[in-house]
């Protein structure tokens, strides 16, 4: 599936997209994020294996749910 049809898929009535996490800057994902005004959070792969990772930033975006597409 291609990354804007995940997007626009998964952004209905019962499912909200709140935040697209990427580990590279220039990632198509980021500017179809941006124009479907979806927040997105550009992180560093050695941080993800580190101490809390990026746990306070998805608490902050209320994530309940992590989908895993194409992820490092």
């Amino acid at each position: 599936m291609h990354k804007k049809s995940l997007i626009i898929s998964v952004n209905s009535d019962r499912i909200n997209v709140s935040l697209v996490v990427c580990n590279k800057p220039g990632a198509g994902v980021l500017q179809i994020a941006a124009k479907e005004e979806i927040p997105s959070l550009v992180i560093e792969k050695r941080k993800v294996f580190r101490g809390n990772a990026y746990t306070d930033e998805l608490q902050e975006a209320g994530i309940d749910f992590i989908i895993l597409a194409g992820f490092l």
